[in-house]
């Protein structure tokens, strides 16, 4: 026996089996005694989706079930029918353990979503979400306007452009970030974090030298010393000035300080010296 191909069994829920069921019940009651059968191999053809077998043997329980147990008279007794529902229980629990499986296995059958794209130090589809102290619309959608602005401002360390019509409005936006918030992704934005500047080169001078002698610790005999011969040993090398220095006492009888802004040496026992200087 075939039942009519307008019972579809894709939807949630048993309506669309409750549907096929009625059908079988309202034929001759001569034709009921292959109610099961006739209503499982009916309800696989029309069934689409998921979980067909566990569906349809739910369906003919309780088709045959209602029929066993109720007259022709009897097709809107709402008990009767609650109880063929509860006789069936176990079909209907195996229904819910197929789609839970199901559902598993299009997770894992998904493909992992691509790593955000990263150019010209952007990261593109990524959202860095707080830690916020300025924001603000901008005049065109380029994320390399946000970036400019993150650039130009000591405070900024990250920043997120919202590209327009998509969570804050019709007008591109540009979030700047006073720390570095961790990543998300997110089709809605463009993030950004500054690079930090590379560390200055370092000019240590150890034991100083000039003309062959150690550098003494005055400029002058006995004037500008300290910061005024180290800045004057920095210029000489081409650098600002002498960003630290230490002391190098009592130097003089063993090792004799050349005095730069006289040219006098200094070979006695008082005379100081510099362990290093440091230049920028």
């Amino acid at each position: 026996m075939r039942v009519s191909r307008g019972c579809s069994l894709a939807g949630r829920g048993a309506a669309p089996l409750l549907t096929l069921i009625a059908f079988v019940l309202l034929l001759p009651l001569h034709s009921q005694a292959g109610t099961y059968g006739d209503t499982y191999n009916g309800c696989i053809e029309d069934c689409t989706g998921p979980c067909c077998k566990e569906k349809c043997e739910y369906a003919a329980c309780v088709a045959q079930t209602v029929a066993g147990g109720m007259g022709m008279n009897e097709m809107t007794d709402s008990r009767a029918w609650g109880e063929a529902l509860r006789a069936c229980s176990s079909q209907r629990e195996r229904i819910a353990q197929c789609a839970k499986e199901h559902a598993v296995e299009r997770r894992q059958a998904r493909p992992a979503p691509p790593p955000p794209t990263v150019g010209r130090g952007m990261e593109y589809n990524v959202d860095r979400m707080g830690q916020d102290y300025q924001n603000f619309d901008l005049p065109k959608a380029d994320p390399g306007i946000c970036q400019e602005r993150c650039a130009a401002d000591p405070k900024c360390k990250a920043w997120t452009y919202v590209k327009p019509n998509t969570i804050q409005g019709p007008r591109p936006r540009c979030w700047l970030k006073h720390s570095v918030p961790a990543p998300r992704e997110s089709d809605c934005c463009v993030s950004g974090v500054k690079k930090a500047p590379p560390p200055a080169a370092r000019h240590v001078f150890k034991t100083p030298m000039v003309n062959r002698y150690r550098l003494d610790w005055c400029y002058k005999w006995a004037a500008d010393c300290g910061q005024g011969a180290a800045d004057a040993f920095c210029r000489s090398k081409g650098l600002r000035r002498a960003k630290a220095f230490e002391q190098d006492p009592d130097i003089g009888q063993q090792s004799p300080t050349y005095v730069p802004g006289t040219g006098q040496v200094c070979d006695e026992g008082s005379c100081d010296g510099f362990k290093f200087i440091e230049c920028e």
